[in-house]
């Protein structure tokens, strides 16, 4: 059997295996760059992917939030992915969030891999945040506050950890207190950070210098009088259109970068701020994109030494603005997951299998043939 007329099948414990041995640390160092040279193709042109909206296709029922969502990309290579919130799942023992990935062949469309995305999407996620907290956080932030302790304040957390230099502590609150000391326990050991529960959000807002909301919340959790001058904000859990975390006085006052900005519009943060009045699409300062050119550029003119100022737009500007990130995830950020995970797969991991029916005789073309 031919390699190229196989697929592989990736399950949960597949992926936890290969991170496991490629090494947790190093797979998200690695994911975070993957991310930022996906948002940087997306701006130049590059990747080709179609924003989250709601005529792009998927389900959403308004009265209890059920999502079932298509996400693809495609430049060198293409990946489509089935993403789900139903929050009534726990009730019947499954997670509320599941994805699954298909990563194909740009050439020929052939899929060379079905993967469980769960993992994959949470540590995307994260690396994202990372990236933006690189251009848009004080260089002296010390104290990181999460709210919500599920799979994607787990891995913001630790994406975080790790282009946060000077991090000395972690506060973490989440409405479930025995969730919240599991978390801590088992993120100090990833992380090697001192990590305190806090049962008051308020205070750990207050206490934050980065501040990453991962809630499923669709009414406010962060008030405006208690975000100080110089933070900045992942506004990670607002992904649907019911979906808000963020008092929209916090929003009105802050520099605003989203991750994809037709997507953020229709179901970020800035949503429901933007369907109420209360905030303008023109509002938005930049996609993250545009800062990663800018800085890229810059970077570029300080190597050559050259006196000019590149056009773009820059990330943080001082030490006394507020920002925030809106991150709704982007199909984009899934192709550099998968793209990074395919990196590393060898016959050790997963099964393979002859997934398509490929006929003996190319010239027969029928799909009939195995029943003759």
């Amino acid at each position: 059997m031919k390699d190229e007329e196989e697929t592989v099948i990736l399950t949960s414990q597949d992926i936890h295996r290969v991170i496991e041995n490629v090494g947790i640390n190093k797979f998200m160092d690695e994911l975070i760059e993957e991310v930022k040279n996906a948002f940087l193709d997306y701006k130049k042109g590059n990747i080709t992917a179609r924003p989250r909206t709601p005529d792009s296709g998927y389900l959403w029922e308004k009265e209890d939030g059920r999502t079932i969502e298509v996400m693809h990309a495609s430049n060198k290579d293409a990946c489509f992915k089935i993403v789900n919130y139903h929050p009534k799942n726990s009730e019947l023992g499954l997670p509320t969030v599941m994805a699954t990935g298909i990563y194909l062949d740009v050439k020929t469309g052939f899929p060379k891999m079905i993967a469980d995305m769960t993992l994959l999407t949470a540590l995307r996620t994260g690396a994202a945040s990372a990236v933006a907290t690189q251009l848009l956080a004080r260089k002296d932030s010390k104290i990181l506050g999460i709210i919500g302790a599920g799979f994607q304040g787990e891995a913001n957390l630790h994406a975080l950890s790790r282009v946060m230099r000077d991090l000395e502590e972690v506060c973490v609150y989440d409405i479930n207190d025995q969730i919240a000391q599991s978390f801590a326990e088992r993120m100090e050991k990833i992380c090697n950070v001192r990590i305190e529960v806090v049962s008051d959000v308020q205070s750990l807002v207050k206490r934050s210098d980065v501040l990453a909301t991962c809630t499923y919340a669709n009414r406010v959790v962060v008030k405006n009088d208690w975000v100080k001058e110089g933070t900045h904000i992942n506004a990670v859990g607002a992904d649907t259109r019911n979906k808000q975390e963020l008092d929209y006085r916090i929003i009105s006052r802050a520099k605003v970068v989203v991750d994809l900005r037709s997507q953020s519009i229709s179901e970020g943060e800035i949503n429901i701020p933007i369907r109420t009045g209360r905030y303008r699409e023109d509002d938005i300062y930049a996609d993250l994109g545009e800062i990663i050119e800018y800085t890229e550029k810059m970077g570029y003119i300080k190597r050559v030494k050259e006196k000019v100022m590149g056009k773009g737009k820059r990330g943080r500007t001082n030490d006394n603005e507020i920002t925030i990130f809106d991150s709704t995830g982007t199909s984009f950020e899934d192709l550099a997951a998968l793209r990074l995970l395919s990196k590393y797969l060898n016959e050790e991991y997963g099964k393979r299998l002859k997934f398509i029916y490929i006929p003996p005789d190319p010239e027969q073309r029928s799909c009939y043939s195995p029943f003759v």
